[in-house]
C-alpha cells in the first residue's frame, strides 16, 4: 500500500507572517482607495444603509464561495487514486483566484487557482498535475454552469425577465453544450503535444464517472447561487429597496451575465449597468437608488474577494506579480504535460 505523506511545509516564522499579513491589508487598503477614485461614491455617501443587512449579505457571499468550494473539491476528490485534497487548499487558491479576476484581465485568476493549488499540492507531498487540477476546475463550472441553468429555469416565470435577458440565459446555456461537446471531441482525438493535456483533462472529469458525487455537487452548486440571490436581496435591504426575492433574482441573472464577459479589470461601470437597469426599468426604482446599490453591491462583492485574496496570498507567501509568473510558468508546465 502506497504511503501518503501528511506533513505541511512548516509555517512561516511570526515575523515574517506577520509582515506578509499587514502587506497584504497594507494592499487591500489601496484597492479599496483605487476603487473609491474610480466609482462614483457620491450616491453611496448619500444612502442611509443598514449595516446590518450589509454584515449579512457579506455572511451569504461567503456562504456561496463554500458552496463553490464543495464542488471544485468534489471534482478534486473524484480523482482516482488521490487522496482527499484538504479545504485549507481549496479555497485559498479560489480566493487568489478570484482577486485576480478582479484585478486583472482576461480571467487570469483561472489560471493562478490552479496554479496555486497545484504549488500548494506539491508542497504537502501530494502533488497533482496542473493539467488534472484544470480539468477539474473545468468540471467545476460546467457543474456551475448547470446549477446556474437550473436557477434561471426555476426564477424565469417569476421574474418577468427582459426578452433580451431570457435570450442570453438560452444562449448561454447552449454554449455550455457545445462546450462540452467540443471539450470531449478534443480530448478524444487529441494527437502528439495535446494529448498530454488532453488527458489530464479528461482526468479531471472523473466527477462525471460518479453520479452519486455529481448529483451532490450540483446540489451544491445550486445552493452557492441560491445563497448568492440572498446575499443580494439582503443588500438590496440594506439600502431599503424592497422588490422581494424576484427582484433580487433579477439582479443576480442580469449581474452574472454581465459577468460572464470580463471587458476589464472588475467591469466597473459595465456591472453598474447590468445591476441598476433592471431596477429602473423594470421596478421603477429611482435611478440615484438603483445607482447607489449597484456601487455599493460591487464593494461588498468585489473587497470580500479582493480582501480575503491578499489575505490568502500574503499566507502563501505570494505577491500579485509572483501570482501572476506562477499562473504562466504553470500554464506552460500543462501545456507540456
Amino acid at each position: 500500500m502506497a504511503a501518503y505523506p501528511h506533513a505541511s511545509p512548516p509555517p512561516a516564522p511570526l515575523s515574517r507572517r506577520g509582515v506578509r499579513l499587514a502587506l497584504g491589508a497594507g494592499a487591500l487598503v489601496a484597492v479599496a482607495v483605487l476603487l473609491a477614485r474610480r466609482v462614483d461614491l457620491a450616491p453611496l455617501l448619500r444612502s442611509d444603509v443598514v449595516w446590518g443587512w450589509i454584515a449579512v449579505s457579506l455572511a451569504l457571499n461567503l456562504t456561496s464561495v463554500a458552496g463553490k468550494a464543495i464542488v471544485w473539491k468534489a471534482a478534486l476528490d473524484a480523482l482516482p487514486g488521490q487522496r482527499p485534497v484538504r479545504y485549507g487548499h481549496v479555497v485559498p487558491a479560489l480566493f487568489i483566484g478570484f482577486l485576480l479576476n478582479t484585478v486583472l484581465f482576461a480571467r487570469v485568476g483561472e489560471v493562478a487557482r490552479v496554479a496555486v493549488l497545484a504549488r500548494r499540492q506539491r508542497l504537502a507531498g501530494q502533488p497533482i498535475p496542473a493539467s488534472t487540477i484544470a480539468g477539474t476546475a473545468i468540471a467545476e463550472q460546467l457543474v456551475l454552469g448547470v446549477a446556474l441553468a437550473l436557477c434561471v429555469v426555476a426564477l424565469a416565470p417569476v421574474l418577468h425577465l427582459p426578452h433580451m435577458v431570457l435570450q442570453i440565459a438560452i444562449a448561454f446555456v447552449g454554449a455550455l453544450t457545445v462546450a462540452s461537446v467540443v471539450l470531449m471531441v478534443v480530448v478524444r482525438k487529441a494527437r502528439g503535444r495535446l494529448a498530454g493535456l488532453a488527458a489530464g483533462l479528461s482526468r479531471g472529469q472523473a466527477l462525471f464517472r460518479k453520479p452519486r458525487a455529481t448529483t451532490l455537487a450540483v446540489g451544491a452548486g445550486t445552493l452557492s447561487w441560491a445563497a448568492q440571490i440572498a446575499g443580494i436581496w439582503a443588500a438590496l435591504a440594506a439600502f431599503h429597496i424592497h422588490v422581494g426575492l424576484a427582484g433580487a433574482g433579477l439582479v443576480f441573472v442580469s449581474s452574472t451575465i454581465v459577468q460572464l464577459f470580463p471587458f476589464w479589470p472588475g467591469n466597473l461601470g459595465i456591472f453598474q449597468l447590468g445591476v441598476a437597469g433592471p431596477l429602473i426599468s423594470v421596478y421603477a426604482i429611482s435611478t440615484a437608488n438603483a445607482v447607489a446599490f449597484s456601487v455599493g453591491l460591487q464593494l461588498v462583492e468585489g473587497l470580500l474577494g479582493v480582501g480575503l485574496g491578499l489575505i490568502f496570498l500574503a499566507r502563501e507567501g505570494l505577491s500579485l506579480t509572483t501570482a501572476r509568473q506562477l499562473a504562466t510558468s504553470e500554464d506552460e508546465v500543462a501545456q507540456a504535460a
